[in-house]
């Protein structure tokens, strides 16, 4: 703080009003500008009221009441008494009206909200009665964030414990991304006590000491060495047991159902997932009409009750009215390993997926039935309704020595019975057709072999009828919507027919699309003529 150098100590003051002395105007005036006074340095001290204290400052600014220096030769004071703290330090308009202890800075320490009343402590706009922006430590206690991460977590610590540590928590607090996650940690054992007697122990595994009762019902985990026909098969009860005995194994014992008996059942009341082998050495029952029959011939059968007497098959026999699923031994009537046999009709209530695709339909509008990829028959196709295909067209299987492109216009080759060649001269009569992109309906299929024949013919689709993708010029004129297209002199391209020159036997189709000029490619309706 620089003091004003025109105030004068009480020492040189004293001098001014020496014996024989004659102060000056000037004099008289340090003497006064040295003392306080009410009006000029916001001090008031009423007859009845205690000493009063004036801020200092405009509304934005801190209103400091009181400034502590530990030295006046300090720049700043140590501490101030604010009473328009800021809420963000150096952001005056974030100024909020409280009672403020803030320290060279400019940062709140402790403040008392003056609307609320609420105190805080390294905030000016406490929500609570008490809000700390930090840990607090009360006794052996501490409460706040968490050391190694105190942006995610906030946790509750003995002071005995040396809280930088990872593991030195009691009850941690996801705020972040682990937000309402809990954690409750112990540095040796965790104990539950109810009735100051220990019911869950926690150490490197959990201990229950007592029963564990859900919905009125017992789970029992008993120790290593008890036995199946133990504790689980009390009339009433059931278990889940570590069998050390002759199955060693994990049993799940189901409720006895009879008196002195071992008639054991378990119900699942959702569904059952099994990643892995199931083993089954019985009879399964479903609605108690059908059964799988787990034993006999090897066969895995789904038999309706009445086919076969629990238990029993008469090997290499299909049951009425059964499902039978790899059968071996090579019996005349086996369909073989992985196969299935039905012996009469299959009737499927709703779709079938096949070649790994889902049941439901792919069209909007498709009335159900089957689903699948490729579907070949040996004989025969009857439809009923109509084929529907996709935006293509119909094409057949044509061979040609060299390899063509989509889009390509054909015709008859001079050479060969079954060769095509791309189109050469305009107004060709032999042209049959355009190769198509993608067929919807290929005939001769048989033949579009992916090798070479023996005769070095190649297999394309030509289209025959409908809509395909072809090669046009402008060789005769721009082409524009609804245009007869016949053959250029361009090999494999298409050209405008003149109304005038319109030849049967070299017309194509009809240009669903426009060429202004150049070479390109546009859909075309085909229709020969």
């Amino acid at each position: 703080m620089k003091i004003d150098d025109s105030k004068r100590a009480r020492a040189a003051l004293k001098t001014y009003f020496a014996k024989n002395a004659i102060p000056t105007a000037d004099q008289f005036a340090q003497l006064i500008d040295s003392t306080l006074n009410q009006r000029d340095d916001g001090f008031v001290k009423g007859p009845s009221d205690p000493l009063s204290i004036e801020a200092v400052g405009d509304d934005i600014g801190y209103k400091k009441a009181i400034n502590f220096y530990m030295s006046f030769a300090d720049a700043d004071p140590a501490w101030s008494i604010s009473l328009r703290p800021r809420a963000v330090t150096g952001v005056p308009l974030s100024a909020t009206p409280a009672w403020s202890v803030i320290d060279a800075a400019g940062n709140s320490r402790l403040a008392i909200n003056a609307a609320t009343g609420n105190v805080g402590i390294g905030t000016v706009t406490p929500n609570d009665k008490l809000e700390v922006a930090g840990r607090v430590r009360a006794g052996a206690m501490t409460i706040g964030p968490w050391p190694a991460n105190p942006a995610g977590y906030v946790f509750v610590g003995s002071n005995f414990l040396d809280q930088s540590q990872p593991g030195n928590y009691a009850l941690l607090q996801g705020t972040g991304i682990e937000g309402g996650t809990t954690y409750l940690n112990s540095p040796s054992h965790l104990n539950i006590r109810i009735n100051n007697s220990d019911r869950v122990v926690v150490d490197s595994d959990v201990t229950l000491t007592a029963s564990l009762n859900l919905a009125s019902s017992d789970l029992y985990f008993t120790e290593t060495a008890h036995n199946h026909t133990g504790r689980g098969n009390v009339l009433g009860h059931a278990a889940i047991e570590n069998d050390g005995g002759a199955y060693n194994a994990l049993m799940i014992l189901g409720r006895n159902t009879q008196a002195g008996g071992f008639n054991r059942v378990v119900k699942l009341w959702d569904r059952l997932e099994i990643f892995g082998a199931l083993d089954m050495h019985g009879d399964i029952a479903i609605n108690d009409k059908h059964a799988f029959r787990g034993t006999g011939d090897g066969w895995l059968r789904l038999n309706q009750d009445g086919a076969y007497t629990a238990g029993t098959h008469t090997p290499g026999l299909f049951a009425p009215m059964s499902l039978n699923v790899g059968g071996f031994r090579g019996w005349a009537t086996n369909p073989g390993n992985g196969s299935a046999f039905i012996a009469g009709d299959l009737l499927v209530g709703g779709h079938i997926g096949a070649m790994n695709l889902g049941p439901g339909p792919k069209t909007p509008g498709w009335g159900g039935g089957m689903h699948t990829y490729d579907l070949e028959v040996e004989a025969t196709a009857w439809v009923r309704n109509g084929v529907q295909t996709g935006a293509r067209d119909l094409a057949e299987i044509y061979f040609a020595t060299d390899a063509l492109e989509a889009g390509d216009v054909v015709a008859l080759a001079d050479h060969g019975d079954e060769a095509i060649a791309p189109t050469t001269a305009a107004r060709d009569p032999r042209v049959i057709g355009i190769v198509s992109t993608e067929p919807g309906l290929l005939l001769g299929s048989l033949h579009f072999d992916e090798e070479p024949r023996d005769d070095g013919l190649l297999p394309h689709p030509v289209a025959l009828l409908g809509c395909v993708p072809c090669k046009v010029t402008d060789e005769g004129g721009p082409i524009r919507r609804g245009d007869l297209l016949t053959t250029a002199s361009r090999p494999g391209h298409a050209m405008r027919a003149a109304p005038d020159d319109q030849r049967p036997g070299t017309i194509i189709g009809k240009a669903l699309g426009a060429l202004a000029a150049g070479d390109g490619r546009i859909d075309v309706f085909v229709m020969l003529r």
